[in-house]
């Protein structure tokens, strides 16, 4: 083979070398594509799924159904009117029992929490029926 030729044979392999590095840089430097329906979903973060890993469970208790909250206000006592098992209810000061496993550990605005044995539960008001003639089921005292 003479020079010039191997001169040209060499220049077309570097050439190609050359083609070959560019493309692989070019590959390997752009971002990936992200699919547009990807990117938008996401699942919403469950606080309540979260705090029960850890042991607060304040998930509603389904035994139990507050009918209203009784508060003296001044720190004089509170109670809540609740009913277990769809049974009658009962109102129920807080310390005291409310099944043969529960207690009434605390009540708030639209809530209570209840302890059972030692799993705290959080027990809300349900929501108030709109329209005339409706009865409201929660009494404040203050």
């Amino acid at each position: 083979m003479n020079r010039l030729s191997f001169s040209i044979v060499s220049l077309a392999a570097l050439g190609l070398f050359c083609a070959t590095l560019t493309y692989w840089v070019i590959k390997l430097a752009t971002p990936l594509p992200v699919p547009v329906g990807a990117a938008s979903v996401q699942a919403p973060v469950s606080l309540s799924a979260a705090a029960g890993l850890f042991g607060d469970d304040r998930a509603q208790d389904s035994r139990l159904r507050l009918s209203g909250i009784l508060s003296l206000g001044g720190g004089r006592g509170a109670a809540a009117i609740i009913s277990v098992d769809n049974g009658p209810s009962q109102a129920i000061a807080v310390g005291n029992h409310v099944g043969s496993d529960i207690t009434l550990s605390e009540v708030r605005a639209n809530s209570v929490i209840v302890d059972r044995n030692g799993a705290r539960s959080e027990v809300t008001l349900p929501a108030p029926v709109a329209g005339p003639g409706a009865a409201g089921g929660t009494i404040y005292m203050h």
